[in-house]
């Protein structure tokens, strides 16, 4: 009987206490816990979604903004203002070509990257002249910074435009027959690609005695023509 009264009155003050601003009831306690974690995961859910779709709103106007090409005005392929007059092994000639570009191409007739451009030029119908290149002296691409092939100049009547590296010369040669733009302009969105010299890199002074650099050059060079020769005809191959 007194355990009850007990119980009853100490519940009543509690509920006094909590009332005037003292001691909580745990009921009250629970209930405010629930409302305060509902209230910052409301807060939480409300910031993801504007921040979805402030992202949303920003990457649907990036991607409607016009797109330009990226050109780096320092590493562009320079124009040649003269080339030295050298006749043409060939000239290629396509009667329905309507490109009109004046192209020469410098190239080794076995080089693979030489047999791709001219792969491509030939589909497309391109006229193009071709001038072969000494693989020793190099003589004929002595005014060019970039010392590999292929090398295709296009004539552009005041100037010579350069272009190096097959893969870049197929690539501005299909942006230009598909946009039908300036071949210049077209050229300027490329990378400059410089030539460095293999001692240099390799320092070939430096770790070889020159008996043996030009062991490597000229018995190399001599036991890779007769490989050559010798794969010619194991497989029937014609020139």
């Amino acid at each position: 009987m007194y355990g009850r009264n007990f119980l009853k009155i100490s519940q009543a003050n509690l509920n006094f206490f909590g009332a005037c601003g003292g001691a909580v009831s745990p009921r009250n306690y629970s209930s405010k816990a629930r409302g305060g974690f509902r209230g910052i995961f409301k807060l939480g859910l409300a910031g993801i979604t504007v921040g979805a779709l402030v992202g949303t709103g920003y990457s649907i106007h990036k991607y409607n903004q016009p797109r330009l090409h990226i050109i780096n005005e320092e590493t562009t392929i320079p124009t040649v203002d003269y080339l030295p007059k050298i006749t043409p092994s060939r000239k290629v000639h396509y009667p329905e070509d309507r490109s009109g570009l004046k192209l020469t191409l410098y190239q080794y007739q076995t080089c693979p990257f030489c047999c791709k451009v001219r792969a491509f030029l030939d589909y497309y119908g391109i006229s193009y002249d071709v001038i072969e290149v000494d693989p020793v002296l190099r003589q004929s691409i002595k005014w060019s910074t970039y010392k590999k092939v292929p090398i295709l100049v296009a004539n552009l009547n005041e100037v010579y435009q350069p272009m190096n590296d097959s893969s870049m010369i197929i690539s501005a040669l299909s942006t230009y027959l598909k946009d039908q733009k300036q071949l210049r302009d077209i050229v300027k969105c490329y990378p400059h690609i410089s030539f460095v010299d293999e001692d240099e890199v390799g320092e070939w002074e430096k770790h070889f005695p020159a008996w043996e650099r030009n062991l490597i050059i000229f018995v190399g060079a001599s036991a890779m023509y007769f490989i050559g020769k010798r794969l010619k005809k194991k497989y029937n191959l014609k020139d």
